[in-house]
Order: C-alpha cells, then structure tokens, then sequence
C-alpha cells in the first residue's frame, strides 16, 4: 500500500499531519522574528564634507554631531535608475534646538521626568535646517524648502530614496 492511498483512507491522520507541519512552520516563522510589517529603519546616511561623502550612523543621531573631530550632519541619500547615487539634501538643527533635544534624551535616559514635552516637539518641528550640497545658506524647514530640495538626476528623471 503506497502512503498516498493511506492518507486517501485516513483523512483524521491526514489532518493531524498537515496542522503538525503547519503548527511547526510558524514555530520557525515565530523564531526568527518576522514580523507582518515593514520594520523601522535604524541607520541613516550622514556626512561631514557637505555631501561629498558619506557614511551610515544610528538614526537616533541629533545632528551635527562631532565625528573622527567633524562635525556631521544627516544627509538624504539618492539613487538614479543608472544606480549612481548622491546627496540630494542635508538635514540639521539649530543650536538651540540642538540643545533642547540633546537634554530630552539625556533625562530621559536617566529616568527623569520630562516636563516640558511641548518645549520638545516644537524643537523638533522648528529647529531643523536643511540646504543643497555647495549651498552656503540653511534654510528652516517648511514646506516651501523641501520642495526645493526636490532631488532629481542629471537626465531629468526622478531618483529613489536610498535607506
């Protein structure tokens, strides 16, 4: 008797082996941490030659920061469907801004009590600066300067974000 017609003759054990694989493969699934969403990203792009190189860093990053004696700032990094990629943007905070965010994270690692979060979100709405690579200006951050930061390749057609 082949196993085909065994299982054709026992549908229950037919049934108990499929949820048996079943149950096992979303034990695996389960284990190596899948999940049903996209994740959030944890690195981001910075730069500390105004877009001429860059380098990946934690996202959690308040820029400018001092790195290797520089001070980096978050650049948006783009790729144009020849794959060639570039800096289309830079992205800082103000000094003030800076200062206020760097304390927020500093209490809240030490398990202070946050006291003034609306002091915090408008640093974090108001504060930040962004400019073109070469450019010598910062601009606050509003509508109006980041469509003018809309990044596009040499041919004219329009690049990917690179995360």
């Amino acid at each position: 008797m082949s196993l085909r017609n065994t299982l054709n003759e026992k549908p229950m054990l037919t049934g108990g082996i499929v949820v048996a694989v079943l149950v096992v493969l979303a034990i695996f699934w389960l284990a190596s941490g899948s999940s049903s969403g996209p994740s959030e990203p944890t690195r981001a792009f910075y730069t500390v030659d105004d877009g001429a190189t860059w380098f990946p860093d934690s996202i959690d990053k308040i820029p400018p920061f001092e790195y290797q004696g520089k001070q980096a700032v978050r650049a948006y990094v783009f790729r144009c469907p020849d794959g060639k990629e570039f800096v289309g943007y830079l992205e800082r905070y103000n000094d003030q801004a800076k200062a206020i965010l760097d304390r927020f994270r500093e209490d809240r690692a030490a398990g202070r009590q946050i006291t003034n979060s609306q002091e915090v979100a408008r640093a974090e709405m108001g504060g930040k600066q962004v400019k073109r690579p070469n450019d010598k200006n910062w601009v606050v951050l509003n509508p109006m300067a980041l469509a003018q930061m809309q990044a596009k390749c040499p041919d004219g057609s329009t690049p990917v974000a690179v995360e």
